[in-house]
């Protein structure tokens, strides 16, 4: 049986992330109803998880994928004490959102590589 997210773990942060294509699979782990979103972040003691819906060939929408990275970055410098620093540019967060939207198309093309061979 395929799982229904992808683990990834956000270093150097003591946190961890959870990738969700699956809207009934994220509501189960989250215990949150996601009706009339198109996409969710969660949160809850250094774990983060977010549902984002792929389509057949895994692909994700970047514009969903960054929105919830930026969630993602913005609960993970509250978590560790991070703050923004006006007219820096803030490369912290930056390079974060990057990695996080990065996790998302990996594991959108995963997990419906999975769903595929379940579904087979």
């Amino acid at each position: 049986m395929a799982k229904h997210y992808k683990s990834f773990k956000l270093t150097p942060y003591l946190c961890t992330l959870r990738v969700y294509i699956d809207r009934e699979a994220f509501e189960k782990y989250t215990g949150e109803s996601t009706t009339g979103m198109g996409a969710a972040t969660y949160r809850n003691n250094g774990l983060f998880a977010v549902f984002i819906p792929a389509d057949e060939n895994g692909n994700v929408s970047i514009r969903s994928a960054a929105h919830e990275a930026y969630h993602v970055a913005d609960f993970l410098l509250e978590e560790v004490w991070m703050e923004y620093k006006h007219n820096s540019g803030n490369e912290h967060i930056a390079y974060l959102v990057g990695h996080v939207c990065e996790c998302i198309a990996v594991a959108a093309d995963k997990l419906t590589k999975q769903k595929q061979d379940a579904a087979a």
